[in-house]
Parts: structure tokens; C-alpha cells; sequence
């Protein structure tokens, strides 16, 4: 029997109070027989709380978001670094608000991020094709093959 682990990003979010930012997961634990027949699955759900230094300035955020995003890349996806930077823009302006109006009224919440930007036009493949373990002996015969793209093909899976 064997278990495979997958970590699903939810959603990210910024906290002013505890200038922090907030990842939401759910880690999904698969169950296979002997077989690879997957058996059952359980969600369990997560949270993960990555703290920043505070006086942030414009240049320092995109390196911070990237650093973020490479310190965290089990729970942020590299795709995510935009919205991190989003995040991180809306807590040094949060910040900055606050440090001008202390003694006034409470300072606003921060604006929504702006939306993702849009997909880029080219897509790029997967490193690595779908296998099934069910087709393991035509993954193996096409090793014996004598065309390459077919012998890396079985390589692959």
C-alpha cells in the first residue's frame, strides 16, 4: 500500500494587525493498493502564517515577494509571485497610512489586490507525461524500441 501527499493552494491574504501574510492549503493524502488502485483520499484542511518586515519600501517588495514565494514554494506556487507583491504593496501602504494618521480616525483597510494578470499566450508542456501504472509493460517494451522518441517516452513514465 502505498501514499501520495498533495498540498492545494486556497487563497492568500494580508493581515495589517499582524502585518503578516496569511496562506490558506489543503493537504490531500491519497491511499493506493498494491495495485495502484487508489483506495480512499483525505482533505485536511490548512493555514500557514509568513511574517514581514515592517518599513517596507517599493524597490525591496518584488525581491521580498520572490523570496517569499521560493521560502514557501510547498504552499505558494511560483505562478502566485504577482499577487504576493500585491499583498506586500497593500501592507507597506497600510503601514504607511497608519504612521500619518496616528491620533486620527482609523485608517481604511487595504484596497483589494488588483486581478491577476492574464495568461500568457504560450503554454508550456509538463516535464513529464501522464503514466498509468496499469500500461507499465508497454512503458518498458517502448524502452526496446527503436525510434528514441518512443524509448524516451517509456523513460519518462
Amino acid at each position: 500500500m502505498s501514499t501520495k501527499k498533495k498540498v492545494k493552494l486556497g487563497h492568500i491574504d494580508a493581515d495589517p494587525e499582524e502585518f503578516a501574510l496569511k496562506v490558506s492549503y489543503v493537504t490531500e493524502t491519497h491511499h493506493f493498493d498494491e495495485y495502484g488502485n487508489p483506495i480512499r483520499s483525505e482533505s485536511q484542511p490548512g493555514h500557514k502564517v509568513i511574517r514581514v518586515p515592517r518599513g517596507l519600501q517599493g524597490p525591496e517588495i518584488q525581491g521580498l515577494a520572490q523570496e517569499v514565494v521560493e521560502k514557501c514554494r510547498k504552499y505558494i506556487p511560483p505562478s502566485k509571485v504577482g499577487e504576493v507583491e500585491q499583498l506586500l504593496l497593500a501592507l507597506a501602504e497600510h503601514e504607511g497610512m497608519q504612521r500619518q494618521g496616528r491620533g486620527q480616525e482609523p485608517p481604511a483597510p487595504p484596497p483589494p489586490p488588483p486581478p491577476p494578470p492574464p495568461p500568457k499566450q504560450r503554454r508550456q508542456e509538463p516535464l513529464l507525461p501522464q503514466a498509468d501504472v496499469r500500461q507499465i509493460e508497454d512503458y518498458a517494451d517502448q524502452l526496446y524500441e527503436d525510434r528514441m522518441e518512443l524509448k524516451v517516452y517509456g523513460a519518462k513514465c
